[in-house]
């Protein structure tokens, strides 16, 4: 990459993305310098030879379909507007694969072992490339007080401070020291008013998705409050619980959820077991 960085001849830059490609369909990102790969294809995102552009193009949807939405920011990070624009069309199109890709060659020299932890560690690859950001000294007193707090006012002004550091984490949170933060959101599962309700629910799926596996430490937490709501009477609320236990099932392992939510149904009502069949489908079907 780094020789053909300084050509200007679109054939041989063509080519040498089309490579790239082909490598990332064999290899898969796992075993190849993905960022390295970004940067470079990201250059000729905005390229006047459409070939060149449109292969470019077509290596970062092939590592987005891979890796899915956290890498979405260092994908599009310091495009030109235009070029922006004509990569998140295509990027829109791309499918996300829910199932690991089979990698087709290993690289020489590796052992056997070295080669299987990097095929099954796509968790490895996205800390390497987007360090978990440490929000623990972000949650402050007033941000845990204002989820606890009896004014809606107060609750809805904390929520806002936590997706406010979400976002600014890019999503990608360290799992260590919430166990504050999660006590506190434990009792905003029983939220009054509903459609606030509603927001924590799927904040806590969103705290899931961005602190990783990592979050199954804090299963016991919030898992048994979260449950309670597929009895909710208002479908929207069983809906974004599902979602949150879905996200939360990903993150931390489906057994993890599936597991501790048996513990808590000894007499679950109608709406709970309808719900909660659903649920338990869904995680069947994507086995």
């Amino acid at each position: 990459m780094k020789s053909v960085g300084s050509t200007k001849n679109p054939n041989a830059l063509k080519a040498s993305l089309a490579l790239i490609d082909r490598f990332l369909k064999e290899f898969t990102s796992l075993l190849l310098p993905l960022k390295a790969v970004i940067e470079f294809s990201k250059q000729y995102v905005s390229h006047s030879n459409t070939q060149v552009r449109n292969n470019a193009i077509a290596i970062l949807c092939r590592v987005y379909s891979e890796i899915g939405d956290p890498i979405k920011p260092l994908l599009t990070s310091e495009l030109k507007d235009s070029a922006l624009r004509a990569l998140e069309a295509e990027l829109g199109k791309a499918l996300v694969e829910k199932v690991e890709h089979e990698v087709v060659r290993s690289i020489k020299g590796e052992t056997e072992k070295e080669w299987q932890l990097k095929k099954n560690s796509k968790v490895t690859v996205m800390d390497t490339l987007m360090p978990r950001t440490n929000i623990a000294p972000l949650i402050t007193s007033k941000v845990l007080n204002g989820l606890t707090n009896s004014g809606m006012k107060q609750r809805q002004e904390a929520k806002e401070a936590l997706e406010k550091i979400l976002f600014v984490a890019n999503f990608r949170i360290q799992p260590t020291g919430l166990s504050p933060l999660f006590n506190a959101l434990r009792t905003r599962m029983n939220e009054p008013c509903k459609n606030l309700a509603r927001t924590f629910i799927s904040l806590v799926g969103a705290l899931a998705a961005a602190a990783g596996p990592g979050v199954r430490q804090y299963s016991k937490t919030i898992l048994q409050p979260l449950l309670y709501n597929l009895a909710d009477k208002q479908t929207a609320i069983r809906a974004e619980t599902v979602a949150a236990l879905d996200k939360f099932a990903e993150a931390a392992g489906a057994d993890c959820v599936v597991n501790l939510s048996l513990i808590h149904i000894s007499e679950p009502t109608r709406l709970l077991s309808i719900s909660y069949a659903v649920f338990c489908l869904k995680k069947k079907k994507k086995k």
